[in-house]
């Protein structure tokens, strides 16, 4: 997904619940980085907040930490994926495909 400035995240759970990340206005106050400065860690500055605070408004462990935040990737379409990243995935695979085992 390419993050190309300030959004509003929301989230609607089943039993109605919702919740939003106010972006920009929040990580001001916080002074945190915004997630869309190209120094930022995303990973810090916004996905781990977001998660954190959704599964605390329900009640339950955080089960989205860092380590399967690769599972998102499903949820994405590939035409919102940013060119730099198909091309090093790309990479991957190419070379990949060129090893051979020892």
């Amino acid at each position: 997904m390419r993050l190309t400035g300030p959004q509003r995240v929301e989230v609607h759970t089943p039993d109605g619940l919702h919740m939003a990340y106010p972006g920009e206005d929040a990580n001001r106050r916080l002074r945190r980085p915004s997630p869309w400065d190209p120094d930022a860690k995303v990973t810090d500055d916004f996905l781990d907040p977001v998660f954190s605070t959704f599964f605390e408004k329900l009640s339950l462990p955080n089960l989205m930490q860092k380590t399967n935040y690769h599972e998102l990737a499903e949820f994405v379409a590939p035409g919102d994926l940013d060119q730099e990243l198909s091309v090093k995935l790309d990479a991957i695979v190419e070379i990949a495909e060129k090893a051979r085992p020892s």
